[in-house]
């Protein structure tokens, strides 16, 4: 008998949360559309040389030797007044050393730059050591691992011309999404979480965060705010959200981008995303406390993302393992058409260029990310709900093979 009702138990629990997990893909397929349909391109004009800001560059840096030489050379190759701009590296001192000879090389040709040693705790506390030292009016944030177009920085001067933009999210590409099958799925995630997911609400002026690098702040709002949380997992996120505290909402701006690497090993991905569910996890009491109004529950459910990738996971396992029938005969094969078929063919198909005769590989590849991601998800909550505490963590880098233009 008890053995009965713990089954019912578990067959309730699942339908209920099928009906979250169809409840949460149509909400982010009704947002994708109704931004899809309003979004308009951004329209910039050249501007004269006395209107361009001033910007400081600032990158954490740590055991990363590996990646600077195609960052110093996108540098090098910036197309903006070397007066206006300045790049601060901010490292622990073990590694200030190796610095030098990139310090050399920007200063020789005319690039103002500042090494600050912090006490390598973390990027936040990183960038924060960065903040201190920094004198242009615009902060950016970049990777160790960022390849920067020539462009990038007029671009963002024009955009901060108008004095009611605070804060940019650019879009971030990979330059190694050819080195195996985990680069390339991690690549097409990447361009679905700008185009699908980020894009759309930008462009109906919802709450979006910051993705940790390719990012432009005023100074004076950012040291108003206290610069960024120094305990955070998700730094980016937590600083986006208190943004958000003080009226005040992050743009995505397409037209800014630089490219970086994308995991291609195993570990490189784990510990990524491990440090990134661990993140929003933590902020999940905050979106929860903050629950006033439909935005609010917008960026929550955001905040549940490990949760609900974990969910999809559980329930996927079970449709799999489970003779029982939930609702009618017909929703466990498709359940299964539209989990393994239809979300992955239309990923494909809106992704370019649109390769039909990938589509079988490109399924399977997308089951086996998904289920990689997922089983980490719910380690990750797990983790959570034992309140195991971890580290800020860096992602290990390989470093550019050839040099991105």
């Amino acid at each position: 008998m008890f053995l009965e009702l713990l089954t019912k138990i578990a067959h309730a629990s699942i339908f209920i949360l099928s009906i979250f997990l169809v409840g949460i893909a149509a909400y982010n397929l009704l947002l994708f559309l109704a931004g899809t349909i309003r979004s308009k391109r951004y329209k910039h004009h050249h501007l004269p040389f006395t209107q361009l800001k001033t910007i400081s560059l600032i990158i954490p840096i740590k055991d990363e030797l590996s990646v600077l030489s195609g960052l110093t050379r996108s540098i090098l190759n910036l197309d903006y007044p070397t007066e206006l701009f300045e790049v601060i590296f901010v490292t622990p001192r073990s590694s200030e050393r190796y610095l030098e000879e990139f310090h050399l090389l920007l200063n020789k040709n005319g690039i103002h730059v500042k090494i600050v040693v912090d006490e390598g705790k973390g990027k936040p506390a990183a960038l924060n050591a960065g903040l201190k030292v920094a004198v242009g009016e615009i902060i950016g944030v970049f990777d160790s691992d960022s390849i920067l177009p020539s462009n990038i920085l007029r671009r963002v001067s024009r955009i901060f011309i108008n004095e009611s933009v605070t804060a940019i999210q650019g879009v971030t590409r990979s330059y190694n999404d050819g080195d195996n099958i985990l680069s390339k799925l991690t690549s097409v995630e990447q361009e679905i979480y700008f185009k699908m997911f980020l894009k759309p609400r930008s462009s109906l002026n919802l709450f979006i965060p910051f993705t940790g690098s390719c990012l432009f702040i005023r100074r004076e709002l950012l040291l108003r705010i206290g610069g960024w949380n120094a305990n955070s997992l998700a730094e980016d996120f937590d600083l986006a959200l208190r943004l958000y505290d003080e009226g005040i909402k992050v743009k995505l701006e397409p037209t800014i981008y630089c490219w970086q690497e994308t995991p291609s090993m195993l570990k490189s991905y784990v510990i990524q995303r491990v440090r990134w569910f661990r993140g929003f996890i933590e902020l999940i009491p905050c979106g929860l406390h903050k629950l006033t109004n439909l935005e609010r529950l917008d960026i929550f459910l955001m905040l549940l993302g490990p949760v609900i990738l974990s969910m999809s996971l559980l329930v996927f396992t079970y449709f799999l393992v489970s003779d029982e029938v939930i609702l009618s005969p017909l929703l466990k094969p498709l359940a299964s058409l539209v989990g393994t078929l239809a979300i992955p063919s239309l990923i494909c198909l809106i992704l370019k260029p649109r390769v039909f005769s990938r589509i079988p590989a490109f399924i399977m590849g997308v089951i086996g990310y998904w289920i990689l991601e997922s089983s980490i998800a719910i380690v990750s909550v797990m983790m959570g709900l034992l309140r195991l505490k971890i580290q800020w963590i860096r992602t290990p880098k390989i470093g550019v093979k050839e040099y991105v233009t």
